[in-house]
């Protein structure tokens, strides 16, 4: 007993200090700790969000903002550079009051040919000319064989004598259809020669080359029963000179051209948004590939390069002359007459001039008659010329007199067996 009494008071003594220990610790613990009467602090607020509507508009600010800062360093880029936006810009627009037209090109493919006008295709253009400084707008309607006018019945009535016209946008030409130059020559001979049976088909396709113009002849042409054929092609054919290894075929021009594709943006946006560089840029490459843009971007640019190459520039005209000869000789085959004619360039040069000439010694050797449009008109006159090629309605006029002249002179719709309709 007397040896646990000193060991226990050293475990109470122990204990003791360590119940201290902990006591003091718990002191110290309260003592941080605020009291129940410290009133507690109130957590900050989070910050009030902004509506959705400020949000868009701040985006949209911000995207206006970069947009203008890249259309200012654009137009820098092309001024130090002395670079042309329109050489980025399509040639053509387009209006209508179908919205599906505005997707839909004016053109289709084919099987037989590179694109074809598309049936009972009706809508505006609207066409820049540069020269005049004026964007002119172009309405029409296609009938069921693409050509721009009304139908055309078959078989053909009994005294009416018809004529088809083959030809480019030269031939399609006209603010509307009744003042294209075929529509004003059938015109002219129903005045001249007393009767109003006489038609005249215009078979002209913007862009259009003559081998085109040779298929859709002996493919829709001849069932029309024509008594006259005209052809009036140049300017597309001599662009097409500028590649050396251009075929009979036209390849590999025809390769390039994709007819099934949507319209252009360029086309389908409004006319304000192309004003932008920025814009006529982004379109620009996102339309590439396209046939308006191998025209505009690839075909014509290269006119001003044909003296630079190996030749006389028109050493590839053999071909067009051969497609002139063999619609003669098909021509004739059916019965019809076969007028062809010199093609006419508002300033021209040296090639062109070869060109014609080439065209006046083929058809005084095939013994065709032509009409000689190159001299007839005059040159450098804005009362005739929209552009290097295309004509004023005062220009499209002078065409239908310069063929009415030639058609009678030659006398090629044989007069004398031409019918009056007594009802006329």
């Amino acid at each position: 007993m007397c040896v646990c009494i000193p060991v226990c008071r050293q475990n109470r003594k122990n204990c003791s200090e360590r119940n201290g220990d902990t006591v003091m610790a718990t002191q110290k613990t309260d003592e941080s700790q605020p009291t129940s009467k410290t009133p507690e602090k109130t957590p900050p607020e989070p910050a009030a969000r902004l509506p959705r509507w400020k949000k868009l508009l701040f985006a949209v600010v911000v995207l206006f903002g970069f947009f203008i800062a890249a259309e200012i360093v654009t137009r820098l880029v092309f001024l130090i550079g002395g670079r042309d936006i329109n050489r980025y810009r399509l040639r053509t627009r387009q209006e209508t009051k179908n919205p599906g037209e505005f997707t839909r090109s004016r053109f289709m493919a084919h099987p037989f040919l590179p694109f074809a006008p598309r049936p009972y295709d009706e809508r505006t253009i609207r066409i820049p000319r540069p020269l005049i400084g004026k964007t002119l707008s172009y309405s029409y309607r296609n009938n069921s064989l693409g050509c721009r006018g009304r139908e055309v019945v078959v078989p053909k009535p009994k005294g009416v004598k018809r004529i088809l016209i083959f030809g480019a946008s030269t031939t399609w030409d006209g603010p509307n259809d009744e003042t294209t130059w075929p529509a004003l020559l059938e015109k002219e001979l129903r005045k001249r020669y007393g009767t109003n049976k006489i038609e005249v088909v215009n078979f002209g396709v913007d862009g259009g080359i003559s081998p085109m113009s040779l298929i859709r002849f002996a493919l829709l042409g001849l069932d029309l029963e024509p008594d006259l054929v005209i052809t009036y092609h140049g300017a597309n054919d001599i662009f097409l000179f500028c590649y050396n290894n251009l075929k009979g075929d036209y390849t590999p021009f025809v390769e390039s051209i994709r007819p099934d594709l949507p319209m252009p943006l360029q086309y389908r946006l409004p006319r304000f948004l192309m004003a932008s560089y920025v814009v006529t840029l982004v379109t620009h490459r996102i339309d590439r590939g396209g046939f308006q843009y191998h025209l505009s971007r690839e075909i014509y640019p290269n006119f001003d390069k044909y003296e630079d190459q190996k030749g006389d520039g028109i050493q590839k005209i053999d071909y067009f002359l051969r497609n002139l000869k063999t619609m003669r000789g098909m021509a004739r085959e059916y019965g019809a007459g076969f007028l062809g004619a010199t093609f006419h360039w508002m300033h021209g040069n040296d090639t062109t001039q070869r060109f014609n000439a080439r065209l006046r010694k083929f058809f005084d050797k095939e013994k065709i008659p032509y009409a000689d449009v190159d001299n007839k008109l005059p040159k450098k006159d804005l009362s005739v010329h929209v552009d290097e090629v295309h004509f004023t309605v005062e220009g499209l006029k002078r065409m239908a007199n310069i063929f009415a002249d030639k058609i009678v002179e030659e006398n090629l719709l044989e007069h004398g067996k031409t019918e009056t309709d007594s009802n006329d």
